[in-house]
């Protein structure tokens, strides 16, 4: 029988380290070496103490042994160090054993590595510390639109808790001004797996009125089926009364004023639409785009923004990492890009301003890339600035070369804005040259032996290939590339000067 134990001991899928009396170490299982690093013979007559890495606090250590020494076994868990100094997480069962005197002989330890779902926790208490924190009202819904979730924005502006609100549908606050076929409009849209934009003029728990701007977003699973709506939503009440009564005013003067009103909201409302998938051509310009997530959700975002009658912004960004914390981060980026939009044409201010509310909105281990362009639709003229994100390449029609995009900038969300921070330059594309704007996952696809494409690699890629559609770029750089599989978000957005 017991050859039978020992047997199991030696199989089991579980680390087990037996120590004697004064806690040196006389057995380990070969799942501990594996997972430690540390043949039998490195730890043998050692403390366990070897695999510390200085994260447990000593009156926690003090509090194990006064367990062990009064016979009970005492479970919790451990942050320790492997062998290569490779950091992982184990839950722990340590039991006393004792001989026919009652008197403790050995410790028997039984631990179970949880790395992955300790790095899931954390991953998760980050999550909720940027939505708890965030400066947009955040809900969210099951797929019947009954609410499960809102954050702390949320309770703060409309006096509801989420107790007062949970399970009921966010019609609560209507105020009556939006006419039913809106609202079906709206719901048609997120249920297809759209996403929404557009405004809401609300009523609070007080029944004051307010105005916000809300992007409704449907979360899927791998199969595209909904799980449940997000709805992150910014509170405009200032700008809107701002705008009734610059109407009041100009309705006062001149009837030609009128056509500038139109106009102007006109504009408004352009600025605030996001065009992902269907984007139409802006005077000389005609624009393309591909996007793959690397899971079912991610944190790439891109978006042509008409500005006016001869302006046109386009945008790429890349939030770290991909999933739903990413594809939340990338939901707070789209709403600080349209509101930057809203009051800056230049390229390095708009970064300044998008920076500003993203390290105020998210942890500082989030943070994000982007390359934004403003075109002049009528001479062809762009503007445009970087913050860490690969250059821009511009393919030359009449030279048949390429040219890098160039200009200083830091990541998004990882320093306090200031002067310099970011910096604007220009170029003007001819007729018929294209400028490609990318996710890193292109560049920093690996050739055989290691070797990434590279921002050079790519640019050679797409100049020796004949005109035609992203589509085809992105299979060239799997050909280049065999056996890659992106880990992270893919965007391409190409932009074309047609005339």
């Amino acid at each position: 029988m017991n050859n039978f134990f020992e047997e199991a001991v030696r199989q089991s899928p579980s680390s087990v380290v037996i120590t004697d009396a004064d806690g040196n170490i006389e057995y380990v299982n070969p799942k501990f070496e594996a997972l430690t690093g540390y043949a039998f013979e490195e730890v043998r007559g050692k403390n366990p103490r070897v695999l510390n890495s200085g994260y447990r606090k000593p009156e926690e250590t003090r509090q194990m042994w006064e367990t062990l020494l009064s016979g009970t076994t005492w479970r919790g868990e451990f942050r320790n160090r492997k062998k290569n100094g490779e950091l992982y997480w184990e839950s722990a069962s340590i039991s006393p054993l004792m001989d026919d005197a009652g008197q403790i002989t050995h410790y028997m330890a039984i631990k179970e590595d949880i790395t992955a779902q300790k790095e899931t926790e954390i991953e998760l208490q980050k999550l909720t510390k940027a939505v708890e924190q965030s400066p947009a009202s955040i809900v969210i819904t099951n797929v019947d639109g009954e609410i499960e979730y809102v954050n702390p924005k949320f309770e703060r502006l409309t006096g509801y808790t989420l107790r007062e609100v949970e399970g009921k549908n966010p019609r609560i606050l209507q105020s009556g001004e939006k006419s039913p076929a809106e609202y079906r409009q709206m719901w048609e849209t997120i249920t297809s797996g759209r996403e929404w934009h557009g405004e809401f003029h609300n009523r609070k728990k007080n029944g004051d009125l307010y105005w916000e701007y809300a992007s409704i977003s449907p979360v899927v699973d791998e199969k595209q089926r909904i799980l449940y709506f997000l709805a992150v939503k910014e509170d405009v009440t200032a700008q809107k009364e701002l705008e009734f009564s610059l109407r009041e005013a100009l309705a006062t003067i001149e009837a030609q004023r009128d056509q500038m009103t139109e106009n102007l909201e006109h504009a408004r409302r352009t600025q605030r639409r996001l065009l992902p998938q269907s984007i139409a051509s802006q005077g000389v310009f005609s624009f393309d785009a591909r996007y793959e997530a690397a899971e079912h959700i991610g944190g790439d975002y891109y978006d042509v923004v008409p500005l006016g009658s001869d302006r046109v912004a386009v945008v790429l960004a890349d939030v770290t990492g991909h999933g739903v914390s990413a594809a939340l981060i990338s939901s707070l980026l789209a709403s600080e890009f349209r509101h930057a939009l809203r009051a800056e044409l230049d390229p390095a201010r708009v970064l300044l301003r998008v920076n500003e509310g993203l390290g105020s909105a998210v942890s500082t281990d989030r943070f994000a890339s982007a390359i934004l362009a403003i075109l002049d639709t009528s001479t062809g003229r762009a503007d445009f600035a970087v913050a860490g994100h690969p250059d821009g390449l511009l393919l030359r029609a009449g030279l048949g070369r390429v040219e890098r995009l160039t200009s200083d900038g830091f990541l998004l969300g990882l320093m306090p804005s200031r002067d310099g921070l970011f910096e604007t330059a220009s170029t003007t594309l001819a007729p018929g040259d294209t400028l490609l704007f990318y996710s890193d996952a292109y560049s920093e696809a690996a050739r055989p032996g290691g070797e990434q494409l590279g921002v050079d690699g790519l640019a050679r890629l797409w100049q020796d290939m004949p005109p035609g559609p992203l589509e085809a770029l992105h299979r060239e750089v799997l050909a280049t590339t065999p056996g890659t599989r992106f880990e992270d978000d893919a965007t391409l957005l190409l932009i074309s000067r047609i005339t």
